[in-house]
């Protein structure tokens, strides 16, 4: 009987020893450690850093979870715990907005021309996001994004060099489109079901306009490109946000092609007539977050 006393005794100081504490803190970080005591509003506890034992306390109310002898129990992960939120790993948005190229409109235009080209700055777009996050807080990713302005007039008169005149109309229809991997960083505040995430991209862009400046062009054009993005997911359930997101996206046309269906010519713009590709993006669109860690 002794004998059987003192073997369980001994199981039980095993147990304790090898066994560790689990304390989940507000901002949902896990902690393996020993937990000493608990006393009024302190939770103490002991934990192995760079090979030594330290001891220390935490405030109650900055810890949502604490369980004892959590490592040694096979049966409980630490998602099924009440309380505990984890992280998705894969995102994927798609969005929708106005767009507004940045670059200004040159100087000593006839006022009729002037309004056009202000006109054709405004636009919208479309695009998509593919993220894998390797940590709760970091990922990388793939983006995509398209971008369309487009505008005309009628019975314009146009002067030619060497002086010949011509009436006619004039267009513009202008897709941008841009494609290029992303590094991405998110928050998840208090419960998780609303998050903030911002973006950087750089990537390939490629301009097409068909225009007409009384007879009809196709100009294009590709330069390298970057992208900047911030923004909010709000719930909707588990898995489905709606996303608000604000974009800056950049890059400089330095040479284009001109295809009036005859010939095509390639252009290399001096300096300061190199065409500015930049724009803003005022987002919203749908996002699905998948496998859960």
């Amino acid at each position: 009987m002794k004998n059987s006393i003192l073997v369980l005794f001994l199981l039980t100081f095993l147990v304790n020893i090898f066994s560790q504490d689990l304390i989940i803190t507000d901002k949902d970080d896990s902690l393996n450690c020993r937990i000493t005591k608990v006393i009024e509003e302190n939770i103490y506890f002991s934990f192995n850093y760079i090979d030594r034992i330290r001891n220390t306390m935490m405030p109650l109310d900055r810890v949502k979870i604490y369980k004892y002898g959590y490592f040694n129990n096979d049966k409980t992960s630490v998602r099924e715990i009440a309380g505990y939120h984890g992280y998705k790993k894969i995102r994927t948005a798609v969005n929708f907005g106005w767009s507004y190229r940045t670059a200004p409109v040159e100087e000593g235009l006839q006022s009729l021309i002037e309004r056009y080209f202000k006109e054709l700055k405004k636009g919208y777009h479309i695009s998509s996001d593919l993220n894998y996050f390797f940590t709760e807080y970091f990922g990388f990713g793939l983006k995509y994004s398209f971008y369309k302005s487009s505008n005309e007039l009628s019975n314009v008169q146009v002067t030619f060099e060497g002086g010949s005149q011509k009436t006619g109309k004039i267009r513009d229809d202008i897709t941008i489109h841009f494609i290029g991997p992303s590094f991405n960083m998110r928050l998840l505040p208090g419960d998780g079901r609303n998050t903030l995430h911002s973006g950087f991209s750089a990537g390939y862009v490629r301009y097409i306009n068909n225009s007409q400046v009384i007879d009809k062009y196709i100009v294009k054009g590709e330069t390298l490109g970057f992208s900047w993005d911030v923004g909010c997911d709000l719930g909707l359930s588990a898995n489905v946000y709606l996303g608000l997101m604000f974009s800056y996206t950049l890059g400089v046309l330095k040479e284009y092609e001109v295809d009036d269906g005859t010939y095509r010519v390639i252009y290399e713009l001096d300096t300061e007539d190199y065409d500015n590709l930049s724009r803003i993006d005022l987002s919203v669109g749908l996002r699905i977050d998948l496998l859960e860690n």
